[in-house]
């Protein structure tokens, strides 16, 4: 008896050691949402064993969430997050080539604890079997009558909670929301997997009908013999302000590579048109996104630059380290998927440590080893809310900052210091990212070109201004850092376009002007599109406060909030 005891104990434990390391918030409501997890986890697993009655019956069918237990307390620990959809996303876009690495690399650390946990779960499963124990006591008709009531008034208590119009999907780019009472379960081990792979096959579906609309536009292109470069990088950050980077400007030296690193072509001046992601970098790759800013849906949505530089003969490639799908990763996704290969290592959101921006150079390496003529888009995390977990612990050099480990609550005014501090860190490390980069592409003996911008910038406590946390409202979330980077060979053999970016250096210019920049990067010409980049421009408009707004035009009026009423 006392041993069957034990073996329910191992069991429930199993269901309850993957919740016990998720994220514990701070307050009341973190409080009570990490013990509503475990008290979730403990009380499935219970109901399960009555409902199997037999100990062995039970830990069998448990074989198959046993599978990725190993997977999820990884997870957990390493990036503080379980099993969602982006690493359901990150799994389907892997190759086996790719496989074969993370096992190779990851192999001590996650693989043979896998292996070791199935053969003992299994061990447990053939010496229940032998004792043929089962749950025989009249508690077991309890149990199955207390939960299946419990269930029933806990999901009608929080459908009560729920909007009318909780079914009807946001956007274009949305599925439909699940109710308050399955949410409860999408994060807790081990039903979490179960909704990951329902998030991601919605969010695919979508984007397979999304992209029909897309699928049979050609564009009619004219290449010229000059500059035709070899290789073609435009690089996105995440939430980077322009006003932060010491090549830019600022006081504290948080570029210094890229300061002494020659051929390097800055944009003084660049605003972008929206403070989403969602948004803004659609806004740059395509000149007729499917959803604009404000939730317009073009008549006529057209492919990416991923499709116009495939159409002029090049091999394209999308290298990210945000998510494949999702309600903020979608819109991107899709255009990604126009790409000829994608690769999205990255295993948790942007809501979560994830990986650092360095796992995309190995691919990166792969890439321009290749011969021909190669198009590719790097996604960064970048500087991305928390910023603690946007680089290393090297890259500590501003302190006191933000710790990995501890939570930070946008909101909290205390932390002020440590959020700044935690912010250029993660800038000196996207400036290490780039030196990287361009010392690849420095040792070609082709031509290479590269061009960096960030989707947006971030407000951050800002002084002077009535500011409720970490937000995206004043003009230092609109001004964002951009500038080209081209090799040796470029240099030399293309001087007329070297020429015309040096032009652009104090240029009123938009985020929306890298479509053409790239493509005369390249000599590439799309027949019948014009540019407000090639003629007189007389405002900036941006998407602020929920309208269209003049952005030069709103500086002066209040630097603080963008499209102020």
């Amino acid at each position: 008896m006392k041993k069957s005891i034990l073996f329910l104990l191992i069991f429930v434990c199993i269901g309850v050691l993957p919740n016990l390391l998720r994220i514990h918030l701070p307050g009341e409501l973190g409080d009570l949402q990490y013990m509503e997890s475990i008290a979730y986890s403990a009380l499935l697993m219970i109901f399960w064993l009555a409902v199997c009655k037999k100990l062995w019956v039970a830990m069998t069918t448990a074989l198959a969430f046993i599978s990725w237990w190993v997977v999820e307390v990884y997870l957990r620990l390493q990036f503080r997050t379980g099993v969602n959809a982006s690493f359901v996303g990150m799994v389907r876009e892997t190759n086996p080539s790719e496989i074969l690495s993370f096992v190779t690399t990851y192999g001590v650390t996650l693989v043979l604890p896998w292996l070791l946990s199935v053969v003992v779960f299994a061990w447990l499963v053939v010496f229940s079997y032998k004792k043929k124990w089962e749950w025989s006591h009249r508690s077991r008709a309890w149990v199955l009558l207390g939960f299946s009531l419990l269930g029933g008034a806990l999901y009608w208590t929080f459908a009560q909670q729920e909007p009318d119009d909780l079914a009807a999907a946001p956007d274009e780019f949305s599925v439909r929301p699940m109710s308050f009472w399955v949410e409860k379960w999408a994060d807790i081990y081990p039903t979490n997997a179960i909704f990951a792979l329902w998030k991601d096959r919605e969010y695919r579906k979508l984007m397979y009908a999304l992209k029909g609309r897309l699928n049979d536009h050609q564009f009619e292109i004219k290449k010229s013999a000059s500059p035709d470069p070899d290789l073609v990088v435009l690089i996105i950050g995440e939430s980077s302000r322009r006003d932060r980077w010491s090549l830019f400007g600022h006081s504290r030296l948080t570029t210094p590579n890229l300061e002494k690193r020659p051929n390097i072509y800055i944009f003084k001046d660049m605003v972008t048109v929206s403070t989403a992601t969602r948004t803004s970098v659609p806004e740059m790759i395509t000149q007729h996104p499917i959803q604009r800013p404000d939730g317009v849906i073009s008549k006529a949505p057209e492919p990416s630059i991923v499709s116009v530089f495939k159409q002029a003969g090049y091999k394209t490639y999308w290298l990210s380290n945000q998510s494949s799908s999702g309600f903020y990763d979608s819109p991107i996704a899709l255009y990604a998927s126009e790409a000829d290969q994608r690769y999205f290592p990255n295993p948790s959101s942007f809501a979560s440590r994830g990986s650092l921006d360095e796992v995309l150079l190995p691919a990166f390496d792969n890439i321009i080893k290749q011969s021909g003529k190669r198009f590719l888009v790097i996604h960064t995390m970048g500087s991305h809310f928390n910023y603690a977990y946007r680089y290393p612990a090297a890259f500590e050099r501003f302190k006191p900052a933000l710790h990995p480990d501890r939570v930070f609550l946008a909101t909290d005014p205390s932390q002020k210091k440590e959020a700044n501090n935690a912010y250029d860190n993660s800038i000196l490390y996207t400036d290490y990212f780039l030196d990287q980069v361009f010392q690849r592409m420095e040792s070609l003996s082709g031509k290479a070109v590269a061009l960096f911008l960030s989707d947006h910038g971030e407000d951050i406590f800002e002084s002077g201004c009535v500011s409720t946390g970490v937000t995206r409202t004043s003009r230092y979330s609109y001004e964002v850092p951009a500038f080209m980077w081209v090799n040796s060979p470029y240099l030399r053999n293309s001087p007329d376009y070297i020429a015309w970016i040096k032009s652009l250096e104090n240029r009123k210019l938009m985020t929306q002007d890298v479509y053409p920049m790239i493509l005369k990067a390249a000599g590439i010409d799309v027949v019948g599109q014009e540019y407000p980049l090639f003629d007189n421009r007389v405002e900036r408009m941006v998407y602020g406060q929920n309208r269209w707004v003049d952005f030069d035009k709103e500086l002066e009026k209040d630097a603080c909030v963008i499209g102020r009423r």
